[in-house]
């Protein structure tokens, strides 16, 4: 298993292993209550469900907040943001796309059409 990069959980640093995107993303999203068939996601609603998959504090990612701030987001989190908007939103976003973002504005535009107001 490699280590990618550290994770912090509950005040917990977790190293981060080499496990299939999909499972993180699977777990958060089972856990997290969210209406995929019958209403969109607010925007609110994506941003703290993506700040569950990058293990972050509720609240972390907000307008303004620049990628580079935010040490979680590295090549995983690329990648669980993929996942996260795949199984969320059903939206399939090439890698580059993800990458060229500088901030969570960025991202949210990215995805923009498919959230609810």
């Amino acid at each position: 298993m490699a280590n990618i990069s550290p994770r912090k959980a509950a005040g917990v640093l977790l190293p981060m292993v080499s496990l299939p995107a999909c499972t993180v993303v699977c777990d958060v999203l089972n856990s997290y209550p969210m209406k995929l068939l019958d209403s969109a996601m607010t925007r609110d609603e994506f941003l703290r469900a993506l700040e569950q998959v990058l293990m972050l504090k509720s609240g972390a990612l907000k307008a303004g907040v620049a990628l580079a701030d935010v040490p979680e987001w590295d090549s995983m989190g690329i990648v669980d943001f993929q996942g996260l908007v795949d199984e969320s939103l059903g939206m399939d976003l090439a890698p580059e796309r993800i990458t060229a973002c500088e901030s969570v504005d960025d991202l949210l535009a990215l995805v923009g059409d498919k959230l609810a107001e």
